[in-house]
């Protein structure tokens, strides 16, 4: 072995060969010392990667000091060996005498350390290799700040070492750079353990622990660190630092000012040990690109002009420069925040003029990628308001601005339009954001303005971009303020525009065309024509992409074609309600359930109409219960109280949901706000207030429900009432046909509302007579939760003390009531009446609350002295 010596340089200083005593509070992170000692368990090597300050030396210090204090060492012949690195080790001779000396420290070797002066041979590895075989357990080696090895020989060694003495050998590399060493081969035969950037980040515990250790305890500024600092280890030791001696009232604001990389403790430090370590063409490389979020080696040689920017990428990403893959997105990359920002300052300080260049070059590769609210941000930094403006208008991108529950990004990047702006396209973009803030006024008065301006240039001349954007905007504009006749023109306009206009984005003319279809099938909706509004509503779900999610191929990714498809399928299934279709309302808001989670969408903005459409179901299908738990959650959504269709049909939901529960009382307080809506909406209203002894407010009266409304419901509520006209005639025959007519009608819908409704002398005749009573088994309503019992104490009696009692009870109140004076259990009288048992409870509090008693055998009596049973 000539390469070994017996005497040779003295070993390193002492205190690299042992772990370095943290000298600030340290927080312990067990789950990531656990990491690191599973690691050594199972692999030869474990490899700590990750940028400056991210904790690397205290977690591998940390492991080391409780092996070493473990009696005996967990799994290890002796404690680690430990070696801190300078840059005098990248030399083979140099670094081979310092590890044997390490492994001398931890009493594994006492002689055969190299000559430094000399290269190493593989003889000595093979020495070394030996000597560690002849252990009964596993020797680990420490090499922290490894970054410095270089020499590709020194790794050569290393590697030999590593396959050498594998069962006898763990190394643990503490690195801010990948090892020159092949980490490909050691991924695919599994002799690696990793830990990186993203495991060694604060997690919101630790930073509130760190934080406790400074004397601070604070939920909210937690939060602010881990948002500025994404759990960079040395950003949370800065910010605690700097808020260790100030009063809870300023700290966020300390924090914030600490953790602004420019003129900062902690922009000196990135830039002493993250960005001064660069060389002069990665650095430049890094501060022009620094102007986007995120790269690709597209986007990157578009700023930079740089063929080999997919090099660079890479190489960077393996190094100290804070350049971190974007997970889930293969090829791309981002910069830490704070590094970027650091970068950002430094552009803009010194190159103002280029800064805005490389903005404007970003934008141009986001608008030919399609991602235009990116380029709009990009434009928007360079100050070309102007340009946002017109590449929405040019780019038919006014979806996303248009549709609630599409990505806000482009919305928001918009809003500070300077009011100073006066170009038609600005005009449109205004008029658009005010839709979605529901400012229709406002909205109108711009269209106004993009009118005039198409008038007077000529359509030619004003572009078909703008007539276009104006136009979608119109429809959306009409749909917003209901107006069911002006929707529909503005669509037929729409659909001319988009013939009219080149498709440069197919895939944003699409979206335009779906909007087009949404707008008029909800106007057809309004109109009270539910048949020619599911056929505009499923043509806009084949325009959206019949999978369900994603939509047309190739659309853009800012949410617009979900949010469109997701509008669809609610207010489709409001229409199939509406037409009785109760079977595809399931199918449909399971539909809009899916779609909404997978784009996660908040619940102010899932359609309120997918609610409705589901209480309606449930009502008609008497699960009171759930109808009340879907009105509810409709409710909640603001669009079911600006929206008159929304919100007209809730009222008549919940009138309905009173009428069945036999609260008269609270179905009359409700008609006092049912004078708005559709007409059929209003007329549906009117037959509720006449059933509850309610006068109709405004048109209700006269209004007629239209044929395609409830087609079903109204048929089986015809036969009905012809059985009880029938029956008191004393026609039975006849009025047995009726009533069997309309058990097989309903009974495909599960329509159980019309039964429950029916007068006593038809439901006697459907429980007494065989013909009929073999024919009713799935009328009764499925079980549903009971509520909580409310109390129910008497109120105090009249002044003659004897309440009203004939104005008191409801119908359905005296028919529950003759059926408990039959002696009749809750659930009997439910099967009687085809109503559920909870429905029942409700109209048994109701009567003992008007009788002025408080048990059911007392209302019976009370009943029978006042001669109502």
């Amino acid at each position: 072995m000539g390469a070994r010596a017996a005497g040779g340089r003295p070993p390193p200083l002492p205190a690299r060969l042992r772990p370095p005593q943290h000298g600030f509070p340290v927080v312990e992170r067990r789950r990531l010392v656990d990491a690191v000692a599973a690691g050594v368990r199972t692999a030869p090597l474990t490899l700590v990667r990750a940028p400056a300050g991210t904790g690397k030396t205290v977690l591998a210090a940390t492991w080391a000091r409780r092996t070493r204090h473990d009696a005996p060492p967990a799994r290890l012949a002796t404690p680690p060996a430990w070696l801190t690195l300078d840059d005098t080790d990248d030399r083979p001779g140099v670094f081979w005498s310092h590890v044997v000396a390490a492994l001398a420290r931890a009493g594994v070797v006492t002689d055969g350390a190299p000559d430094p002066e000399r290269d190493v041979d593989p003889s000595f590895v093979e020495w070394l290799a030996a000597e560690l075989l002849e252990r009964d357990a596993p020797v680990a080696l420490v090499l922290d700040e490894a970054e410095r090895l270089t020499d590709h020989a020194i790794a050569r060694r290393l590697d030999q070492l590593l396959r050498a003495a594998g069962p006898r050998f763990r190394l643990v590399m503490v690195t801010r750079a990948d090892p020159a060493l092949p980490l490909h081969r050691y991924l695919l035969d599994g002799t690696v353990a990793q830990i990186r950037y993203d495991d060694l980040a604060f997690t919101l515990a630790e930073i509130g622990a760190m934080l406790e250790l400074h004397g601070v305890r604070s939920p909210e500024l937690t939060r602010i660190v881990a948002d500025r600092t994404e759990g960079w280890a040395a950003g949370v030791r800065f910010a605690a630092l700097a808020v260790q001696q100030w009063p809870d009232g300023t700290a966020a604001d300390v924090v914030r000012t600490t953790l602004e990389p420019a003129g900062s403790m902690l922009g000196d430090y990135l830039a002493a040990e993250v960005l001064e370590a660069l060389p002069g063409v990665q650095l430049d490389f890094l501060t022009r690109t620094s102007v986007a979020a995120e790269l690709t080696p597209g986007l990157a040689q578009a700023l930079t002009g740089r063929g080999d920017s997919e090099r660079l990428l890479a190489g960077l990403a393996r190094g100290n420069a804070f350049l971190l893959p974007v997970p889930g997105a293969s090829g791309v990359y981002r910069l830490h925040p704070l590094v970027r920002e650091l970068l950002g300052t430094v552009l803009a300080e010194e190159s103002p003029a280029e800064t805005g260049e490389l903005h404007r070059r970003a934008a141009r590769w986001f608008a030919a990628s399609g991602r235009v609210a990116d380029a709009v941000e990009h434009l928007v930094a360079a100050g070309d308001w102007t340009g946002a403006a017109d590449l929405v208008v040019d780019g038919a991108a006014l979806a996303p601005l248009l549709v609630p529950g599409a990505a806000p990004a482009l919305a928001r990047r918009l809003d500070g339009l300077p009011d100073e702006l006066d170009t038609p396209a600005v005009a449109v973009v205004r008029a658009a954001l005010a839709v979605r803030r529901r400012d229709l006024r406002r909205a109108a008065q711009g269209l106004s303005s993009c009118d005039e301006h198409i008038a007077s240039a000529g359509v030619r001349a004003a572009g078909a971009g703008l007539v276009l954007a104006t136009a979608v905007t119109r429809a959306v504009l009409s749909d917003a303020v209901g107006d069911a006749g002006a929707t529909l023109t503005a669509t037929r306009h729409l659909r001319d525009a988009l013939q009219a206009a080149p498709a440069a984005r197919p895939d944003r003319h699409e979206e335009l065309r779906a909007l087009a279809l949404l707008a008029a099938g909800t106007a057809w909706l309004r109109a009270g024509d539910p048949g020619a509004a599911c056929t505009e509503l499923a043509a806009a779900l084949a325009v959206t992409g019949d999978d369900g999610e994603r939509g047309p191929a190739g659309a853009p990714g800012d949410g617009a074609v979900a949010a469109i498809r997701l509008r669809c399928l609610g207010m489709l299934a409001l229409a199939e309600a509406a037409r009785g279709e109760l079977s595809r309302v399931r199918e449909l808001a399971g539909a809009a359930d899916t779609l909404a989670a997978e784009h996660s969408v908040a619940a102010a903005d899932r359609p309120a109409a997918v609610h409705l459409a589901r209480a309606w179901v449930a009502s008609q299908r008497q699960d009171l219960t759930g109808a009340q738990h879907w009105l509810r959650r409709a409710v909640r959504v603001p669009e079911c109280r600006g929206d008159a269709l929304l919100s007209s049909v809730s009222v008549l939901l919940q009138v309905r949901l009173r009428r069945d529960q036999g609260d008269a009382d609270g179905a009359r307080r409700l008609l006092r706000r049912a004078d708005a809506g559709p007409s059929w909406v209003r007329a549906l209203i009117g037959a509720e207030a006449a059933a509850v002894g309610a006068p109709a407010r405004g048109d209700a009266v006269t209004a007629l429900r239209p044929a395609g409304i409830e087609p079903q419901a109204a048929r089986v509520e015809q036969l009905l009432q012809r059985a009880h006209r029938q029956l008191g005639r004393g026609d039975a025959a006849t009025s047995r046909s009726a009533v069997v007519r309309a058990l097989g009608l309903a009974r495909r819908q599960r329509l159980r509302r019309p039964f429950a409704h029916a007068s006593p002398q038809v439901r006697w005749l459907m429980r007494t007579d065989a013909a009929v009573s073999g024919r009713t088994d799935w009328l009764r309503p499925e079980p549903s939760p009971a509520p909580s019992p409310a109390p129910h104490g008497a109120p105090e009696p009249e002044a003659d003390g004897v309440p009203p009692v004939g104005r008191a009870l409801s119908d359905r109140e005296l028919e529950v009531l003759r059926h408990l004076s039959s002696l009749l259990t809750t659930e009997e009288v439910a099967s009687a009446m085809y109503i559920s048992v909870n429905t029942v409870r409700t109209h048994i509090r109701g009567i003992l609350r008007k009788l002025s008693v408080t048990r059911r055998n007392e209302a019976v009596r009370r009943a029978r002295h006042l001669g109502i049973v």
